[in-house]
């Protein structure tokens, strides 16, 4: 599901990345400028130049278009994927956190049930403890430390990703391409909004980093550095479009949620599927669809064959 590019160079991508894309290349201008590197932009308004002015929107729309195409590997990094992923340093806090909130959890869960057992109330502080503890793993965390990746942004996502395969044993990653041939164009639009939105602050994520990047490297090789409220405020602003993504990432990953909530009824009836009432059976169902959608598993599809409809030879 992370694979995906906009359909079209429509809102999504306008949000998503021609904005950003105006915006980090305003801020290297004026670097520029701030170093003395004549970029001929002024003159292009100054001289009402409309063939450089083209040129530079067709430049800054080239650019937009590069951080749509780079989409996929630049989400990948702010997860943390890759065996020489830098934040790999940090990630240890993540796994720390996750076993204290597990800990958190089972020993008010403990608390708990040793209340009842005696007829008694339960103290409100360990309720608020553990629906603290469980409403934080579910959303911020994998189901398990395996998966656990080292960022926050990562596990934001990694925690919807887990939730279909959690609850209804389905795969989410390759049951994702089957399931939005079957949702409907509105919802499909709404989950591509909440997208385009994380995309807007992940590219501006993204951006602060060029920003302060391309400021150091012509302060070293200037040996000055002027204007340093710019690198500043880059930095400053990039931990600032961090969170934003990750809350976004939150909202975008509640739509797919209910997307596997509420129409994998009917991705079950396009594979001419009869989806069980028990939970534990649909669940054995999809684990089985997974299972084929993954390893290509003949002998899971064999055992498919009982879940089948009917008038389906």
């Amino acid at each position: 599901m992370l694979g995906e590019l906009p359909k079209s160079f429509g809102k999504t991508f306008a949000v998503g990345y021609l904005l950003p894309a105006v915006a980090i290349s305003i801020v290297i201008l004026l670097i520029f400028e701030t170093f003395g590197v004549n970029t001929h932009v002024p003159a292009l308004f100054e001289n009402k130049d409309v063939i450089g002015a083209t040129f530079l929107t067709f430049a800054i729309w080239l650019f937009a278009v590069a951080l749509m195409a780079l989409n996929y590997p630049i989400i990948r990094l702010l997860e943390g994927y890759g065996r020489f992923n830098p934040f790999h340093l940090v990630g240890w806090r993540l796994t720390a956190e996750f076993r204290e909130l597990r800990k958190s959890a089972s020993s008010a869960e403990k608390t708990i049930g040793e209340a009842y057992a005696a007829n008694k109330e339960p103290d409100p502080a360990d309720i608020a403890q553990i629906t603290d503890a469980l409403d934080r793993l579910a959303a911020e965390y994998p189901d398990d430390e395996k998966w656990l990746l080292p960022t926050r942004f990562g596990n934001v996502i990694r925690a919807f990703e887990v939730y279909p395969r959690v609850i209804y044993g389905l795969d989410s990653i390759p049951a994702w391409d089957r399931l939005i041939a079957v949702i409907p164009k509105d919802f499909r639009e709404a989950i591509d909004d909440a997208r385009s939105l994380m995309d807007f602050w992940v590219n501006l994520w993204i951006g602060s980093v060029i920003v302060s990047a391309i400021y150091f490297t012509l302060a070293i090789v200037n040996s000055a550095a002027p204007r340093l409220w710019i690198p500043s405020m880059a930095l400053a602003f990039s931990l600032f479009t961090a969170v934003a993504a990750r809350m976004l990432a939150g909202n975008w990953g509640a739509l797919i949620k209910s997307a596997f909530d509420i129409y994998r009824s009917d991705l079950a009836d396009k594979l001419k599927l009869n989806a069980p009432r028990s939970a534990e059976h649909e669940r054995a169902m999809w684990q089985l669809v997974s299972q084929v959608m993954i390893y290509r598993s003949s002998a899971a599809a064999d055992r498919i064959t009982q879940y089948r409809k009917h008038d389906v030879k």
